[in-house]
This record gives structure tokens, C-alpha cells and sequence, in this order.
């Protein structure tokens, strides 16, 4: 089966990750009913485990609106957002439009989502369009925006909504306080929250020192199988320094500059093995 990745194009993308998940949750003999991603940011992580039959539903949690929009319609409005894809012109004036728009629908909301992060720079929201105001670079607006790929892709995932359990906009915490007597024995927790330092440049919603402590007391009391990522800062050492399992996962990524970088991961659990 071709897996199918996100439409979506995100900063930290955990694409490279998910064989390692795979290999974590075979190692463990895990395989989840439900498995929630209370940061759902681009799903890779969800999509695979999805496409891949490791889980028989998923769920999304995602606090930035437009995102939570976004798959929202991929998966229950997906023939409303292709028609509207196809009618899209990719350019600098349509971008300056869904710069300055403010969606008030979970459709149009979705829409300015794909658009932006399709021809934002690195697909971060927040940031300018491909190629500058002047469109002067070697690579325009609309080179990251392939039509027929992206319509093709979100035609396939919106075939697994009946394995969708939820999808929620708003704060993790408040959303799983109020669905965890509700939730399958076999849950799985996999949170992938927003970088230490960098996530105030990337992200519309980002962590302060306080939430990175308040997602560490949330999950340390958490009864399911869960495992946690991070963009590893040196202060996780010490934040997680009480959990029974950590260590790390190391690629490499290519800059926008086509240089090749490492890059480290800090994970910790609560299953018996890492990696």
C-alpha cells in the first residue's frame, strides 16, 4: 500500500520518525485502539499509523484554529476544499488576500490553512510568501503547490474518515480532561509539543517555561501507553529527569539552503522499552 504523507507542509515534521515509532511500539507488542496526537500540528505520525493499520482509529487535538480547521474538511468536507483548490489561483495577489483574510468558517479557515502553508516560507503560517515580495528567487509561489498531488492526496485520506474518533480545536488538557473516562483501554498517547526556543518564530500558538512543566505534570500522571518527542534542548534533561525511560532519536534534514544538518530528538515514555 502507498502511504500517503500529509498534505500539509510543517516545521519539524516528524516524517522521519515514524518507522522508529513503529519499531518502539513492535518492541512493546502495542497495538492501540485509539491513537491520540494532542499535537496534531502536520499528522505525519497520525497518518502513518493509520495507513499502516497500527491502530484502528486516530484522534487530532490542535489549538491553532486554522489547523484544526484543515482536517477537519479533509476528512468530513473533502469534496467542498478539492473544488475549491481547483479554482485557486497561486499567486502573490491571492496570497496577500489570505494574508489580510480572517476566516470566520471551519471551510474557508481550512482553505487560507492549505494556502498558506503551501506557499509560506518553509510552510510556516506566520511567515512570507516563496520567492519574496518581489518574486525574484530562483523558486516562485507556486512551486510548492502541485495541484493534482495535493488534491490526490487528500481524495485518499478522506476514504479513512469512519476511522477518525475525534478531531477538537483547543487546549490538549482541557480536551483530554474532559474525554479521558471516555477513552478505549488500548489508547495511545503520542505528544510531539512545540519546540523549547524556536517555536515562537514557527508556530501561531507556542509554549512558554510554564507549559512545558504543565504538559510534564499532565503526562506523569497519565494511565495510558504514551511517548513524548521533543527538539532536544539541554533543560529537557532536567525536566524529565524523574521518568524511568529516555533517550534519543538522531536524523539529519536539508535546510532551505540544501545544507544537511543534524538533528536530535528527545524522547521519553513510559513503555518497558525504548530503542
Amino acid at each position: 500500500m502507498k502511504i500517503i504523507k500529509s498534505p500539509l507542509r510543517y516545521p519539524g515534521s516528524k516524517q522521519k520518525f515514524c518507522e522508529t515509532l513503529k519499531n518502539i511500539l513492535d518492541k512493546n507488542n502495542i497495538r492501540s485502539e485509539l491513537f491520540i496526537e494532542p499535537f496534531a500540528g502536520g499528522a505525519s505520525i497520525s497518518l502513518f499509523m493509520l495507513q499502516n493499520d497500527l491502530t484502528e482509529k486516530i484522534a487530532l487535538i490542535e489549538k491553532d484554529p486554522l489547523l484544526a480547521s484543515f482536517w477537519k474538511v479533509v476528512f468530513f468536507d473533502s469534496d467542498w476544499l478539492i473544488s475549491e483548490i481547483e479554482k485557486l489561483n497561486i499567486n502573490l495577489e491571492t496570497w496577500q488576500y489570505f494574508k489580510n483574510y480572517s476566516p470566520r468558517t471551519i471551510r474557508k479557515k481550512a482553505l487560507k490553512c492549505l494556502f498558506m502553508n503551501r506557499t509560506c516560507f518553509s510552510g510556516i503560517l506566520k511567515a512570507g510568501p516563496i520567492g519574496g515580495q518581489n518574486q525574484s528567487s530562483q523558486y516562485t509561489i507556486d512551486c510548492r503547490f502541485n495541484k493534482e498531488n495535493i488534491i490526490n492526496k487528500i481524495r485518499i485520506l478522506s476514504t479513512y474518515k469512519n476511522r477518525i474518533e475525534f478531531i477538537e480545536e483547543g487546549d490538549y488538557e482541557i480536551i483530554l480532561k474532559e474525554k479521558i473516562l471516555n477513552l478505549p483501554d488500548k489508547t495511545f498517547f503520542y505528544f510531539d509539543p512545540p519546540y523549547v526556543n524556536k517555536a515562537k518564530g514557527l508556530y501561531n500558538f507556542y509554549f512558554d517555561n510554564q507549559d512545558h512543566y504543565r504538559l510534564k505534570d499532565f503526562i506523569k500522571v497519565l494511565d495510558y501507553n504514551w511517548l513524548l518527542s521533543y527538539d532536544f534542548e539541554p533543560s529537557l534533561n532536567d525536566l524529565y529527569k524523574g521518568f524511568s525511560k529516555c533517550g534519543f532519536f538522531n536524523t539529519t534534514y536539508t535546510t532551505a539552503s540544501n545544507c544537511r544538518l543534524n538533528k536530535q530528538e528527545f524522547l521519553a515514555t513510559n513503555l518497558k522499552l525504548l530503542i
